[in-house]
């Protein structure tokens, strides 16, 4: 499991490397902005709240992440090597509550293109059986990044 002490020192290296980075123009793909910062962490009930929103248990190192940082402040920023084509911008890290529909419209990406990404992730050396399910933690530039869903969570309304 992720200790606090090593994403406490995660949190404080990453700003102090975007504090000092400018962005790149000769780089295609998005890039974290000058300045960007990590949102203050969620609270144990704010996390129940977000796993309960997407129908999940989050691992337990997702949860520790989430206690110390709660996605980006600032969105990431393409500049497509000023080629003339216009800049844009994207989510970082996602954050809970501001990203919660992009969160959910990428899970529902992910199903629909399932059988492809267990034949690309096979490929990769992972196994991702027919329960499994993947939730997004980052826009670009790390869109790629997904966890696992080890287990669909069912909740009683009472």
């Amino acid at each position: 499991m992720l200790t606090e002490d090593f994403l406490r020192d995660f949190k404080r290296s990453t700003e102090d490397y975007w504090r000092r980075t400018s962005i790149n123009s000769a780089v295609y793909g998005f890039q974290f902005q000058p300045g960007t910062r990590w949102n203050p962490g969620l609270s144990v009930d704010e996390t129940g709240e977000y796993e309960h929103a997407l129908g999940v248990y989050f691992p337990n190192d997702f949860r520790a992440f989430l206690r110390v940082a709660n996605g980006t402040d600032i969105p990431t920023l393409n500049v497509y090597g000023y080629c003339g084509e216009p800049l844009r911008e994207s989510v970082g890290v996602y954050s809970y509550p501001r990203d919660l529909a992009e969160v959910r419209r990428r899970i529902k990406d992910v199903e629909v293109d399932r059988e492809q990404l267990v034949v690309t992730m096979a490929e990769q050396g992972f196994d991702l059986a027919p329960k499994d399910s993947l939730v997004p933690i980052c826009g670009p530039p790390l869109r790629g990044l997904y966890f696992r869903r080890y287990e669909e969570r069912r909740f009683v309304d009472r």
